[in-house]
C-alpha cells in the first residue's frame, strides 16, 4: 500500500507540474501565430529589454533569498517553515517596493536610456507596477512548489498564463497596441493574480524582526546574490549587446527562440523536479546513496534525446505558426536546446553538492558560466550577430557542466562518465547543426534521428545492468500497482 500511494503521489505531482509547464507552451504556439503577424521584431525587442531591465531589478531586490525560501521550506515541515519563509518574503517585498518606487521616479531618463526616445515616458511607472505585483505572486509561485503543493502552482502559473494571454490579445486585436499589448497584459494578468497567490500564503507569518531567523536567511542567501545577478546576465546580457549594436531586430528574432526552445525544459523538467526530491531524500538518508547515480545516468539519457528531436524538428514549428518575418529564428534554435541540455545535466551537479550542504558551488558555477557568455557574446556578435548570442549561451553552459563534473567527481566516488555522454551530446548537436545549416528534408531529418536514437537505446540497453540496477525493481512496482487497479 505504502508503494501504491508513493507512486500514485509521484504520478499525480508529475502531471500536475506538467500541465503547468506544457499547457501554456503548446497553447501558446497558437498565440504566437497571432501576435507575430501583428508585432514586428524590432518592437518585440524593444518589450524584451523592458522585461529584462525590470527583471534585473527583481532579482537584485531578492537578496539571494529566493535559493534560500525554497530550502528553507523544502526542509522544514512544521511551523518553522512559515516563519522563516515570511521574515524572508517580508526582508524581499520591502526591498522591492523601495526599488520599484526609484525606478519608478526615474521612468523619464530610463525610458530615454535604455528604450529610445519613441518609447512613452511613463512606461516604466507601469513597469513597477508589473514589478511589485509580479515578485509577491513570485514567491506565492516558490511556496507552492516548496511546499509540494503543485495543485495550487498549476492554478498559479496557469492563471498568470490565461490573463497574460487574454489581455494581451485584446489589446492587440481589438485596440491594436503593437508592443505595447505586452505591457498591458503583463501588468494585468498580475493584479489580477494578487488575490489568488494571498489566498496561496495565508499561513506565512509575515514579520520584520527575528534576529535569529535573519542570521540564518543571510548566512544561506549570501552566496546565492551574485549567483542569481549571474544567471540573469547570463540569459539576458545578449539582449543589451544587440540593442546597442543597433541590431534591434535581432533582440526580437533571439527571444522568439528563446521562447519557442523553452519547449524543451516543458518537456523534461516536472519529471525531473519530482524525481529529484524522491532522490535528494535518499541522498540526506544516505550521501553515498546508489539511487543518485542511476537516477544521473537515466535522466541524461532521457533528456539527450529529446535535446536531440527538438534541435532537429522544432523549426519546423516556427515555420508553421511564426509569421515569414521570424523564420530566421530557427537558425539559433539546435544552439538555444543544447544550452538547456548542458543546463540540465548541471543542475544535476547542483543538487549532489546542496546535499553535501556545499552552499558556494552554484555561486562559482555562475561565476565561470556568465564571464564565458559575456566575453563570446562580445566577439561573437559583429560575425553572426544573434545567433553568437545563442552560441556563446552554449559555450557558457558547457563550462559549467564541466565545472560541475570536475567538483563532484572530487565530493563523490561516483563514475558519472562525463566523456561518454559529451560524445554523444556532440554527435548529436552536430547532426542537428549540420541537418539546419543545409536544409535538409524533413525525411532525412526523420531517418537521422530514428538511428541515432536506435543506436543510442541500444548501447545502453546493453548496459542496463550495470547502469540502471535498480531499474527493473522499480518497474515491478508500476506494473503491481497498474495490476492492482
Amino acid at each position: 500500500m505504502t508503494t501504491q500511494k508513493s507512486l500514485r503521489r509521484f504520478g499525480t505531482n508529475t502531471a500536475w507540474l506538467y500541465g503547468a509547464e506544457t499547457v501554456p507552451r503548446f497553447v501558446s504556439l497558437f498565440i504566437i501565430a497571432v501576435w507575430s503577424r501583428r508585432v514586428t521584431p524590432e518592437s518585440y525587442g524593444v518589450w524584451l529589454i523592458a522585461q529584462s531591465t525590470v527583471e534585473l531589478v527583481l532579482q537584485t531586490a531578492q537578496l539571494g533569498f529566493a535559493s534560500y525560501l525554497m530550502k528553507v521550506l523544502y526542509r522544514f515541515r512544521d511551523r518553522r517553515a512559515n516563519q522563516y519563509f515570511g521574515f524572508g518574503a517580508t526582508t524581499v517585498m520591502t526591498v522591492t517596493t523601495v526599488t520599484l518606487a526609484a525606478v519608478a521616479a526615474a521612468s523619464g531618463v530610463l525610458t530615454r536610456a535604455v528604450l529610445g526616445p519613441n518609447v512613452r515616458s511613463d512606461i516604466f511607472v507601469w513597469l513597477a507596477v508589473y514589478g511589485l505585483c509580479a515578485q509577491f505572486n513570485n514567491l506565492a509561485v516558490q511556496y507552492s512548489s516548496s511546499r509540494v503543493d503543485y495543485r495550487s502552482y498549476f492554478s498559479l502559473v496557469i492563471g498568470r498564463w490565461a490573463g497574460n494571454t487574454s489581455i494581451m490579445l485584446l489589446a492587440l486585436l481589438v485596440f491594436d497596441q503593437d508592443f505595447y499589448s505586452f505591457v498591458w497584459a503583463a501588468v494585468g494578468s498580475e493584479v489580477l493574480l494578487l488575490p489568488l497567490a494571498a489566498y496561496q500564503m495565508r499561513g506565512v507569518c509575515w514579520r520584520w524582526r527575528h534576529p535569529r531567523i535573519a542570521r540564518f536567511a543571510w548566512r544561506f542567501s549570501v552566496p546565492h546574490v551574485a549567483t542569481e545577478l549571474f544567471s540573469w546576465g547570463e540569459a539576458r546580457i545578449g539582449r543589451y549587446l544587440l540593442a546597442f549594436a543597433g541590431l534591434g531586430a535581432g533582440v526580437g528574432l533571439l527571444g522568439m527562440a528563446q521562447t519557442f526552445s523553452q519547449v524543451y525544459g516543458a518537456a523534461v523538467r516536472p519529471a525531473k523536479i519530482v524525481a529529484q526530491r524522491l532522490v535528494g531524500h535518499a541522498l540526506e538518508a544516505d550521501a553515498d546513496a546508489e539511487v543518485y547515480l542511476e537516477f544521473f545516468h537515466l535522466y541524461s539519457c532521457l533528456s539527450l534525446l529529446c535535446a536531440f528531436g527538438l534541435a532537429l524538428f522544432l523549426g519546423d514549428v516556427v515555420r508553421m505558426f511564426s509569421a515569414d518575418t521570424y523564420e530566421l529564428a530557427m537558425v539559433a534554435l539546435p544552439l538555444l536546446v543544447f544550452t538547456l541540455y548542458f543546463q540540465e545535466m548541471y543542475s544535476l551537479y547542483d543538487s549532489l553538492a546542496f546535499r553535501h550542504f556545499k552552499v558556494w558551488f552554484h555561486a562559482w558555477g555562475m561565476g565561470i558560466g556568465f564571464p564565458v557568455v559575456a566575453i563570446g557574446t562580445v566577439i561573437l556578435i559583429p560575425w553572426i550577430g544573434f545567433v553568437g548570442v545563442a552560441l556563446a549561451q552554449l559555450m557558457g553552459a558547457i563550462a559549467r557542466a564541466v565545472y560541475g563534473h570536475l567538483f563532484c567527481a572530487r565530493l563523490s566516488n561516483r563514475r558519472f562518465r562525463i566523456g561518454e555522454k559529451f560524445g554523444f551530446a556532440g554527435a548529436a548537436f552536430g547532426l542537428s547543426q549540420f541537418a539546419v545549416y543545409y536544409g535538409s528534408p524533413f525525411q532525412v531529418r526523420l531517418v537521422m534521428a530514428v538511428l541515432f536514437t536506435a543506436l543510442y537505446f541500444w548501447i545502453y540497453w546493453r548496459r542496463r545492468n550495470s547502469l540502471f540496477p535498480q531499474a527493473a525493481e522499480i518497474l515491478g512496482r508500476v506494473a503491481s500497482v497498474a495490476n492492482a487497479r
